[in-house]
C-alpha cells in the first residue's frame, strides 16, 4: 500500500520523516480509499478516492471541545493555544498546548489501509487534579444547501445527511449523500470510548460528547436518557495523568457493508421487528449482531418488561423478544465485553386501534371551532398540549401575519379532516362524520374553496395564510407585497388535502348513505373530481412557480384511484384528461429530472411519497411514448418521451427509494430514529409526517416489488409505527399521557419530535426533548394510516416466521394470526419466493377469530366481521405473485370468480384480482386454497 502527502500548489512529496508543516498550504494524504486534506489548523477534507464527485464530508475542520476546572474552580474552555502540526506519509498529528494550560491535547490521525483512526490524548502537565467536564468531537459536515436548477447535482452528490446513534459504547455516526448513492462514511467508537450526548446549532456546531458532565447538567431544561459523566486527569507522573480516546472512520458501499463494519469493530448491528414504537399488545424481536460478548440485556422497568432469549440461529446474531407493560419510554441496556454498554430506546403505546379511535374522538371533541358568528366556523385547528387549549385565529399563541397559516390553513390545519374522513370510511361514527360535514359546509365551501358558481376559477382553493386573508386583497397587502394582481389559489399543496377529503367522504356516502346529510355520494364524487382537475389547471395557469409536474405533493398519490373511479362510473373523457395530466408528472419524474426530490425546499423529504407513487404507476401501467407532451412556461421548453417502458420506472423506483433512505433512520436503534424522517439531520426534528408517508412507500415496495423483501418490511413497518410515539394517550394510572399528562390531553398529538435535550423547533417555539406541543402537520402522517396498515406474516431470514401488526400462535401445521394493525383490512403472507395479499374495501377481519395460515402456504382461512350490521356488498382485492399458481377463493364455501381488474394495472411481480361478496350475516368465512 502506497501513501502520499501532497502539498497543494507545490507538488512536493514528503517522505517518512516527520515534518513540521506550519505553512498556510493545504496538504493531502492519499491512498486507494481516502483523500485526507489537512492544514496547520486541522483536518478539513474527508473524500473517498474513487468518488467521481469528490464529495468532501467536511465543511470545516474536525476538532475537539474541552471544558475543565481545577480544584472545583470555575469551568474553563480551551480557546487559546499553540497548535503544532506534524505529518508523515500516513499520519497527521496536532498538539495543542500553551503555558498556563494544565494539560496538553493531542490529536493523531493515522491512515491504515481503508481505516482512518482518530486518537485523542489529554496529558496533565501540572501537579494537581484536573476535572474534565466536557470532551466532545466537533464534526462540521457539508449539509444540503439551497440550490438552483444548475446546482442539483452538487446538492445531491456533493453534500451529506448525518445519522447518529449516540448510545454509549455502541455509538456511531453515519454520513450519506442525499442521492442515497455510496460511498457512505461511518465513524465508530473504539473500545474504551463512548458517546453519551450531543448538542447542535447546525452543521457547523454539531458536537458529540465523550463526557458531558458540564454542558449536559448545565442544560436544566428537558430530559436525557443517558448519564452526563465527568472524567479526571491525575497529577503529572501519577497513574491516571493521561486520558486516551479513539474513533475509526471507514467508507462503505452499501448498508450491508455498514452493518458488517459495525460487527467487525466490535460494536452491535441492531435489527428490530416490528419497530421500536411498540403497541403494548404486540411483542418485538431484536437481533444483536456482534463479535463482542453479550453479558446481559437489562430492562429499565424489570417488573413490567418481559425479555426472552431466543437463541443464536445464525453465528453471532443474538435474538431476543421483548414485551412492555409500562406505557411510554422504555430503555434496554445491553452490557457487553465486561464493562461496555449501549442502549436500546423503545416507546410503548396503547394498541394502534385504541390510538386511532382516541385520536378521532379527540379531534371532534376538542379541535373544532363551532362559532357561527365567526368566519372560521367549523375549522379544525391545532391543539396546544402544553397549555391544554385549542388555538385558532382569535387565540394565536403568537402566530400572527403570515404565520397565521399554522392555525387555519396549509398543512397544519388542512390535514386534520382528511384523516378523520379516512378513518370513518373504515370505522364509521355518526358524530365524527357530522363534524366533518359541518367543516365542509361552513368552513370549506365558499370559504377555503371557491364554489362551483364562483367565477373565475370555480373549485379553486384559497390557501395560506388563511382563506379570509387570501380572498381579501387589502388584507393580503398588509402581510405581503407581491402577486396581489393574481387570485391566490395557486398553491398546489392545498389541493390534495381537499380531494383526499372528498375521496373518503365519497367512500363514506357510498358505503353508509344514511350517515351523511350534507352531500350524497354523487355530490362528493363531483367535488373530488373537480378539485383534482383544479389541482392541475389553476396553479399552472395562474402562476407556474410551484411546478405542478415537477414537485411532489403529499396525498396526490390518490390521483390513480380517482381515475379508476371516473372510469368505473363511465366518465371516460374525464378519466383520460386526468390520466394525461398525471402521466405528464410520472414521465417527468422518471425521465426529465435526475433529482426530482425537491418540494418546497431544494432538499426536502416531502416528495418521497409522491416519487414512489409516480414510479409505481410507471411500473404497473403501460404508458405511451409522446412528442411535445407539455410545455414548461418557466424554462420555455417542451418535454417529449420517444421511448417509455416499465424498466425505466423500476430503475427510478430504486433510485428514489435510496434517496428516501438517506433521510431516514435505518441503523439507528432508537424509537424516534428508526424509520423516522429528517432533512439534513435528526438533531432537533425527527418523526415528522414523512416518517409514515414516506414509510408507506418503503413498506409497499417490500410487499409489491422487492425480490428480497425482509429489509424493506423491517424498515417500512418501523416507519409506520414510529410516529405513533407522538400520540399522547393513556389510562388513569398513567395520567392519560406520557408527554403532556392530564385527561384533557388524552388523544392529542405532537407535531414532531425534539431529539435534543432542549432545542429550537422551526415552529418558533423552544421544545424539550419529546413530542412538540402542537399536532399540526403530523395529521398528514395520521392520514396515511388507512392506506398503510396491514397485518403481515413474513418468513424473515433472521427472525424466522414473524407477524408485523399482529399476534402469532404457532400451530402444529401452521399459524393463527390475530390482526392488531389498527384497521384490520389487509393481510399478507410474504417470503423470499412468493407473496399473497388481501385487502377489503369495507368491513374487516374479525377480532374474535384468528386468521389461520397453513405453514406450506396453500390455505388461508379468514373471518370477515360485518361492521355496520346491515346487508351490503363488500369488495376485496387479491394480490398474488406471477408464479402461475392458481388460487381458489371461497366465500362461506361457495367459489367466487374474480371480476375484471378495475384499472387494468399489472404489477411487476404479480397481479391484483377483484372480487365481490354479499354481506348478510354478522360474520362470514373467506377461504383461499392454492392448487
Amino acid at each position: 500500500m502506497k501513501f502520499r502527502i501532497i502539498l497543494i500548489g507545490l507538488s512536493v512529496l514528503v517522505g517518512c520523516t516527520p515534518v513540521n508543516l506550519d505553512s498556510e498550504s493545504e496538504h493531502r494524504i492519499v491512498n486507494e480509499f481516502w483523500e485526507i486534506w489537512h492544514d496547520r489548523e486541522g483536518i478539513n477534507g474527508l473524500v473517498h478516492s474513487t468518488d467521481q464527485y469528490s464529495a468532501n464530508v467536511l465543511s470545516d475542520r474536525l476538532d475537539t471541545d474541552v471544558r475543565f476546572r481545577i480544584n472545583e474552580g470555575e469551568w474553563q474552555s480551551v480557546f487559546s493555544y499553540t497548535r503544532q502540526h506534524e505529518a508523515d506519509e500516513n499520519s497527521v498529528r496536532y498538539t495543542d498546548y500553551q503555558p498556563g494550560m494544565p494539560f496538553s491535547l493531542e490529536q493523531v490521525f493515522t491512515l491504515n489501509e481503508e481505516v482512518l483512526e482518530w486518537d485523542i490524548m489529554l496529558e496533565n502537565r501540572m501537579n494537581y487534579n484536573v476535572e474534565i467536564g466536557d470532551l466532545a468531537i466537533k464534526i462540521p459536515w457539508r449539509t444540503p444547501f439551497s440550490a438552483g436548477e444548475s446546482d442539483q447535482e452538487e446538492l445531491f452528490q456533493g453534500t451529506f445527511t448525518k445519522h447518529h446513534f449516540i448510545a454509549g459504547d455502541g455509538s456511531f455516526l453515519l454520513f450519506t449523500k442525499p442521492s442515497g448513492d455510496p460511498p457512505f462514511m461511518l465513524l465508530t467508537v473504539k473500545p474504551g470510548t463512548k458517546l453519551e450526548y450531543f448538542t447542535s446549532g447546525g452543521s457547523s456546531s454539531y458536537e458529540a460528547y465523550i463526557h458531558s458532565g458540564h454542558s449536559g447538567n448545565a442544560q436544566e431544561r428537558g430530559t436525557w436518557r443517558q448519564p452526563h459523566t465527568y472524567s479526571a486527569l491525575h497529577p503529572t507522573g501519577e497513574k491516571g495523568d493521561r486520558l486516551a480516546f479513539g474513533f475509526k472512520l471507514q467508507w462503505a458501499q452499501s448498508y450491508e457493508e455498514l452493518r458488517q463494519l459495525l460487527y467487525e469493530n466490535r460494536l452491535i448491528d441492531i435489527r428490530v421487528v416490528p419497530g421500536m414504537t411498540l403497541p403494548e399488545d404486540l411483542e418485538a424481536r431484536f437481533s444483536l449482531h456482534t463479535k463482542a460478548h453479550i453479558d446481559s440485556v437489562v430492562a429499565e422497568y424489570p417488573g413490567r418488561t418481559e425479555i426472552k432469549t431466543l437463541g443464536e440461529e445464525q453465528p453471532d446474531h443474538h435474538i431476543y423478544s421483548v414485551k412492555f407493560g409500562r406505557l411510554g419510554e422504555n430503555l434496554l441496556t445491553v452490557h457487553f465485553d465486561g464493562d461496555r454498554k449501549t442502549y436500546l430506546e423503545f416507546f410503548s403505546t396503547e394498541p394502534v386501534e385504541t390510538l386511532l379511535r382516541k385520536r378521532s374522538s379527540f379531534i371532534v371533541n376538542n379541535q373544532q371551532h363551532r362559532k357561527p358568528d365567526k368566519w372560521y366556523d367549523g375549522l379544525f385547528s391545532i391543539w396546544d398540549m402544553k397549555n391544554s387549549v385549542l388555538r385558532g385565529p382569535d387565540n394565536t399563541d403568537g402566530y400572527e401575519g403570515w404565520w397565521g397559516y399554522v392555525l387555519a390553513s396549509d398543512d397544519p390545519a388542512l390535514g386534520i379532516a382528511p384523516y378523520l374522513a379516512s378513518i370513518n370510511a373504515i370505522f364509521p361514527n355518526d358524530e365524527q362524520i357530522e363534524a366533518t360535514e359541518y367543516y365542509l359546509e361552513n368552513f370549506v365551501w365558499g370559504g377555503l374553496q371557491r364554489t362551483d358558481m364562483e367565477q373565475p376559477y370555480p373549485y379553486g382553493i384559497h390557501g395560506v395564510p388563511n382563506w379570509k386573508v387570501a380572498r381579501d386583497t387589502m388584507q393580503r397587502a398588509k402581510i405581503e407585497n407581491r402577486r396581489l394582481d393574481k387570485m391566490k389559489i395557486w398553491r398546489t399543496y392545498d389541493y390534495p388535502h381537499l380531494f383526499m377529503l372528498y375521496y373518503h367522504m365519497h367512500q363514506i356516502a357510498e358505503r353508509y348513505p344514511k350517515k351523511v346529510s350534507y352531500l350524497d355520494a354523487d355530490g362528493y364524487f363531483e367535488r373530488m373530481w373537480q378539485t383534482a382537475r383544479a389541482f392541475f389547471k389553476y396553479p399552472y395557469e395562474i402562476y407556474p412557480w410551484y411546478d405542478i409536474y415537477k414537485w411532489g405533493n403529499y396525498n396526490e398519490l390518490l390521483i390513480p384511484d380517482i381515475i379508476a373511479l371516473l372510469e368505473e362510473k363511465g366518465r371516460q373523457e374525464d378519466a383520460d384528461w386526468l390520466r394525461n395530466e398525471w402521466e405528464k408528472k410520472v414521465k417527468y419524474f422518471i425521465y426529465d429530472d435526475p433529482w426530482p426530490y425537491r418540494s418546497e425546499y431544494p432538499y426536502d423529504r416531502t416528495a418521497f411519497e409522491s416519487s414512489y407513487a409516480l414510479a409505481k404507476y410507471g411500473a404497473t401501467t403501460m404508458m405511451e411514448s409522446d412528442d411535445s407532451l407539455w410545455f414548461d412556461k418557466n424554462l420555455e421548453k417542451w418535454y417529449s418521451h420517444p421511448e417509455v417502458n416499465r424498466e425505466d420506472a423500476l430503475d427510478f423506483m430504486e433510485r428514489q427509494l435510496h434517496a428516501n433512505l438517506a433521510a431516514r433512520g435505518w441503523l439507528e436503534a432508537k424509537y424516534f430514529l428508526l424509520g423516522s424522517d429528517f432533512t439534513a439531520s435528526s438533531d432537533t426534528h425527527a418523526l415528522s409526517y414523512m416518517a409514515q408517508m414516506g414509510g408507506w412507500s418503503i413498506l409497499d415496495y417490500g410487499l409489491m416489488f422487492s425480490d428480497h423483501p425482509s429489509d424493506w418490511l423491517q424498515l417500512g413497518y418501523a416507519s409506520y409505527l414510529s410516529a405513533f410515539a407522538l400520540l399522547n394517550t393513556g389510562r388513569p394510572e398513567t395520567d392519560y399521557g406520557y408527554w403532556f399528562p392530564g385527561e384533557e390531553n388524552d388523544g392529542a398529538l405532537g407535531w414532531a419530535f425534539m431529539s435534543a435535550k432542549h432545542g429550537s423547533a422551526w415552529i418558533q417555539k423552544n421544545e424539550d426533548r419529546g413530542a412538540w406541543r402542537y399536532d399540526g402537520e403530523q395529521n398528514l402522517g395520521m392520514g396515511v394510516v388507512t392506506r398503510t396498515a396491514a397485518t403481515i406474516l413474513a418468513d424473515d431470514p433472521l427472525f424466522g416466521w414473524f407477524v408485523y401488526g399482529g399476534k402469532m400462535e404457532k400451530l402444529e401445521n401452521g399459524f393463527d394470526i390475530w390482526p392488531r394493525d389498527g384497521v384490520r383490512i389487509r393481510f399478507w403472507v410474504v417470503d423470499e419466493d412468493s407473496r399473497i395479499g388481501l385487502e377489503l374495501d369495507r368491513d374487516g377481519w374479525s377480532t374474535m377469530h384468528p386468521i389461520r395460515v397453513r405453514q406450506d402456504g396453500n390455505r388461508i382461512d379468514l373471518v370477515i366481521e360485518n361492521r355496520t350490521g346491515d346487508n351490503h356488498t363488500t369488495r376485496f382485492k387479491l394480490f398474488r405473485t406471477g408464479d402461475k399458481t392458481e388460487w381458489q377463493v371461497l366465500f362461506d364455501g361457495t367459489l367466487l370468480e374474480p371480476k375484471p381488474p378495475i384499472n387494468g394495472q399489472v404489477a411487476e411481480h404479480g397481479t391484483w384480482f377483484h372480487y365481490e361478496m354479499e354481506i348478510t350475516n354478522p360474520e362470514h368465512n373467506l377461504t383461499l386454497v392454492r392448487d
